[in-house]
């Protein structure tokens, strides 16, 4: 939610993948009206902040359709490298679209000085807001 107008914004998200290794997975989607404020990465960011500093991944990932060039130019923008390409590995909407993986690792995150730069223009709702601890995982 933006807090100076009250808009959505989007859904930031980060999925734990792996306890073993480490491993998280990074998504979002950002409202159409929203887009072209740097909100994708500064959303993006605080994800990742959660994921290396507090839970202390090892790795985390994105996926997204290949024809998405504003998203990717979103994860390169945060210091994540192009993995893979995945030759029309997804069907969407009818259509086999070609998929990006991205990838992050903690030492990497580390070595950026804009790490915990973030501005939190933005909030959750108050209904998602939650005091239950985050635990890291084992």
């Amino acid at each position: 939610i933006d807090l100076e107008t009250g808009a959505f914004v989007g859904q930031f998200m980060l999925i734990l993948r792996s306890v073993e290794h480490r491993g998280g997975a990074l998504g979002y989607v950002l409202h159409p009206e929203q887009q072209g404020r740097g909100l994708a990465t500064e959303g993006a960011r605080a994800m990742l902040k959660v994921g290396f500093e507090l839970l202390s991944l090892h790795r985390i990932v994105a996926g997204l359709d290949a024809r998405n060039v504003g998203s990717a130019a979103v994860l390169s923008k945060l210091g994540m490298r192009r993995e893979a390409h995945f030759v029309r590995n997804e069907l969407v909407d009818g259509v086999w679209t070609d998929e990006m993986l991205y990838a992050l690792l903690a030492d990497e995150w580390a070595s950026m000085p804009s790490s915990s730069d973030i501005s939190w223009k933005t909030t959750a709702p108050a209904s998602s807001s939650s005091s239950t601890g985050v635990n890291p995982p084992a």
